[in-house]
């Protein structure tokens, strides 16, 4: 799978759901921007292996307890 075109498919979904997040006022997470893209972390560009899930597991658990109340995050923590 060529990861050029998986990075563009990515890009354009998170656009979608941080629109979708703004107009509900829920917080959204880009995790993708905390993950590298490594095999330790993705099997195939996609997927992620088991250090890859407890990484996401991670920044989501700081994402949200640094945001109790569910608050839309400021620009510079999205």
């Amino acid at each position: 799978m060529d990861p050029t075109y998986v990075r563009a498919a990515a890009t354009l979904c998170d656009g979608i759901a941080r629109r979708v997040a703004a107009e509900e006022g829920a917080l959204f997470v880009e995790v993708d921007r905390r993950v590298p893209d490594s095999p330790e972390f993705l099997y195939d560009h996609v997927h992620l292996t088991a250090a890859g899930a407890r990484l996401v597991a991670e920044v989501l658990a700081e994402e949200i307890a640094g945001n109790p109340r569910g608050e839309a995050l400021p620009e510079d923590r999205r």
